[in-house]
């Protein structure tokens, strides 16, 4: 069968690898040519191609990308996965993170839970997540549980959404779960239950997509042997933003192997790919920590929100002794020094977030926010400004549970729009939203009008000065080019949010 494959040569193997990287994140080694060639064999035939430069040369065509881009990245994935595959993770779950979210529940009367299984293949895991909560909370009729499933291969994932499965790829489950949660449907397949479908909703997401369709944040988060693909910068921002997603105490599990340096401010975890978010009591306390990377480690975790005391903004600071820092649209900075951060806003918002404590403080200026697919200037819109700011100031010794923000912009500058709500109005709900979110308390703000701003904000003490501006002020191209972009955004895509 080798040698019906067509020949793949250098030039074209390395567009190819530039491709899939660009698309998906994966990094095809140069040892793994042959595999690349093995598995594309198949799309040249459906195009019509004769040989790999011909496919190349589809790909390049906007008809061609369009219809052949998803084929091609169904083909270069890998799915390997089993039911209730890293066991020990099952029963950490089943014996430690349930037993804890009872007793919450217990206590508070909160029964409601969110769940993400981030690279679901063709279903194994969601629906061993689905298995272990009915086993371990009992009458799920009386719990609020979505778990959303998600996966870049559109093939996999309606696999995952039908829930048919052969005998053979349930070897190894237990027949007593195997009897309880699935159904023989003939010829020698088996089907999940109903009483289980209702938990879990399927949605296509690519972990590169600047903005994700989702509106909620999860009591636990499994994304595992996914990373392994990608490179060390793919990798860190990907575990930057599932961490981001996580409710104080909410768990985050990844491969066995997998192991997150530099996270320690914000994760906590035991040997076996088990890591909890810093702050909350909606689980356990993993018992040993994460291994020591050059990250700066606190010796000791910092006390909740609650009960950490909030200084008075007095803060002197001496004439002349504050650096300058101009920002400008998709910047940010974030300074331990003090430093006069500078920006002139039109309908962004710049968010200036401080730590009392630490006297940290950081200013972002984004244009919306969120950014269309395939998007790479990622910190010119709110979602990501916002999580690079928050983790350049922990990077500094910020504590993001002491963190407080200040918000200021989001005018109508723009002549000539009518939709509503505006650019301005819209970066305004979302900061606010995502400070509610994250339990950042917004304790001043400057929003909406019609004029701009000139906004000043010292970061050793959270001193704002803000002066009004005349639209001429303004630099108002990129918010023009970023009216279009705003249908794109928004609107029909369907979110995983809280009903």
């Amino acid at each position: 069968m080798g040698a019906e494959l067509p020949p793949l040569g250098d030039a074209e193997f390395k567009g190819l690898q530039r491709l899939v990287y660009e698309l998906t994140g994966i990094t095809v080694a140069d040892t793994k040519r042959l595999m690349l060639q093995s598995r594309l064999a198949p799309r040249l035939r459906a195009r019509s191609c004769t040989d790999f430069k011909a496919y190349q040369a589809l790909l390049n065509t906007s008809q061609g990308k369009r219809e052949e881009t998803q084929s091609l990245i169904n083909a270069v994935t890998t799915n390997k996965t089993s039911f209730f595959r890293e066991p020990h993770q099952f029963t950490a779950l089943s014996k430690e993170w349930a037993p804890a979210v009872i007793e919450r529940a217990r206590r508070d009367g909160r029964k409601k839970l969110r769940l993400w299984s981030a690279a679901c293949s063709t279903g194994a895991e969601p629906w061993s997540l689905a298995m272990t909560l009915s086993e371990a909370l009992g009458d799920l009729a009386s719990w609020d549980v979505k778990i959303l499933a998600s996966d870049i291969d559109t093939d996999v994932l309606a696999r995952a959404q039908a829930g048919v499965y052969e005998a053979h790829e349930l070897e190894g489950l237990d027949p007593a779960r195997r009897e309880r949660h699935l159904r023989s449907v003939g010829d020698g397949k088996f089907a999940i239950a109903d009483s289980l479908r209702r938990l879990v909703a399927f949605k296509r997401i690519n972990f590169l997509d600047a903005t994700w369709p989702i509106q909620t944040t999860f009591d636990l988060v499994l994304c595992r042997n996914a990373s392994i693909y990608f490179d060390p910068p793919t990798q860190r921002r990907l575990f930057e933003r599932l961490s981001a997603l996580l409710d104080p105490g909410g768990w985050l599990l990844v491969g066995h192997a997998e192991v997150l340096h530099g996270f320690e401010a914000t994760l906590e975890g035991r040997p076996g790919g088990m890591y909890r978010r810093r702050g909350g009591s909606a689980a356990p306390r993993p018992s040993a920590p994460t291994p020591r990377s050059s990250a700066p480690r606190p010796s000791a975790p910092p006390p909740p929100r609650a009960s950490v005391p909030r200084p008075s903004l007095t803060f002197p600071t001496a004439p002349g002794a504050l650096k300058e820092q101009l920002i400008t649209v998709g910047e940010l900075h974030a300074a331990k020094e003090p430093t006069e951060i500078r920006t002139l806003l039109g309908s962004c918002v710049a968010a200036c977030l401080f730590d009392p404590v630490a006297r940290i403080g950081g200013m972002n200026h984004f244009l919306l926010p969120e950014a269309a697919a395939g998007e790479l200037d990622r910190t010119r819109f709110g979602v990501h400004a916002m999580e690079t700011l928050i983790n350049s100031m922990m990077h500094l010794g910020a504590d993001p549970r002491r963190l407080e923000a200040r918000l200021y912009g989001g005018a109508n500058v723009i002549t000539g729009m009518t939709t509503k709500p505006t650019i301005g109005e819209r970066n305004a709900i979302f900061a606010k939203a995502f400070l509610e979110r994250e339990g950042i308390p917004l304790v001043a703000s400057v929003l909406g009008g019609e004029r701009g701003l000139e906004v000043r904000f010292e970061s050793n003490t959270a001193r704002v000065t803000t002066r009004e501006i005349g639209r001429e002020q303004v630099d108002t191209a990129k918010e023009k080019a970023a009216a279009t972009a705003t249908a794109s955004i928004g609107g029909d895509v369907e979110l995983f949010i809280d009903a």
